[in-house]
């Protein structure tokens, strides 16, 4: 739950600097988070019958990756309809981890069910106050996109945990990643894609 929350309840933190970087309006860029509400809340009903039927541990794995699809599609998205899928795909995810905390808190303790959604509940809004003011550091300081150099460790790292795991073998993991043309003026390219402090003064 403390995971999922930001995606959520930190969104208007990337606003400003999606509505830059995709060259849109405020209000356009906002209908990424209704998606999400919709795709969060409209599922809970199936969500709720997966857990039941797979059990929490399984479907939380699962919303897992669906919420991993959701932060790194947005922060990969060049376009307003793959800002909206990715997040979308995310909000599917966070619905169910939520309906999964919720009805095993529920089972754990049924005499006091009140409480434990409560906690539930609250751990979804604590994700986001322990982690507001790092994130919006390092927005302000960087850019909700990272610099190549960090990309290319974190895509190292990812793919040696993968082959640790045995996840996938060394041949079979191609995710193709390119680069994105650009046309414009150069000082709006910097801004927007180059971090603060590699920028150019």
């Amino acid at each position: 739950m403390l995971a999922i929350a930001n995606l959520q309840y930190a969104w208007t933190l990337f606003t400003t600097d999606l509505t830059n970087s995709l060259h849109t309006r405020l209000d356009a860029v906002q209908w990424t988070l209704t998606f999400f509400v919709i795709a969060q809340t409209a599922l809970f009903p199936i969500n709720a019958y997966f857990v039941d039927r797979w059990g929490p541990r399984v479907i939380v794995a699962l919303a897992s990756l669906f919420v991993a699809v959701g932060w790194i599609g947005a922060g990969l998205a060049n376009t307003l309809p793959a800002l909206y899928v990715s997040y979308a795909l995310g909000g599917i995810g966070a619905g169910a981890v939520y309906g999964g905390c919720v009805g095993v808190a529920m089972k754990w303790f049924p005499d006091r069910r009140g409480l434990c959604v409560g906690i539930v509940a609250g751990s979804y809004g604590f994700g986001t106050a322990l982690t507001a003011l790092p994130k919006a550091t390092a927005l302000t300081t960087y850019s909700y996109r990272l610099e190549h150099r960090r990309q290319a460790v974190f895509l190292a790292a990812l793919d040696k945990a993968t082959l640790a795991a045995g996840l996938a073998s060394g041949e079979a993991l191609n995710l193709d990643f390119h680069a994105v043309m650009h046309w414009g003026e150069d000082p709006v390219l910097e801004k927007h894609y180059v971090p603060r402090r590699s920028q150019r003064t």
